[in-house]
């Protein structure tokens, strides 16, 4: 089966221009990319082995929590700021009036 069409589609999707050749080439490796991509949802993985753990299905991403209280850091950084108007850091107006 030829995936001609899927690789020009997709390349057109990305602004990226494709010869006919180079478009050939491609669909000719489709066939394989997608029976790997078969062979790794068909794989079977155990539940759980002893003392192994599933890195690659548990969710890594930690909780999305405050990490530390708010403000609890403010005043020691607002302290290291060349100047300082009450709770901000004042700096140089960088406004251009020029129109380039």
């Amino acid at each position: 089966m030829s995936h001609i069409f899927d690789v020009t589609a997709v390349a057109k999707l990305a602004r990226i221009t494709l010869s006919k050749e180079e478009a050939l080439e491609l669909s000719a490796n489709f066939e394989g990319i997608l029976g790997y991509i078969d062979e790794i949802k068909n794989a079977n993985i155990p539940e759980s082995r002893e003392g192994v753990d599933r890195p690659f299905v548990r969710n890594i991403m930690r909780d999305d929590v405050e990490s530390y209280e708010s403000g609890l850091f403010k005043e020691d950084i607002l302290n290291e700021t060349p100047v300082r108007k009450g709770d901000y850091i004042q700096v140089k107006k960088m406004i251009s009036t020029d129109s380039a």
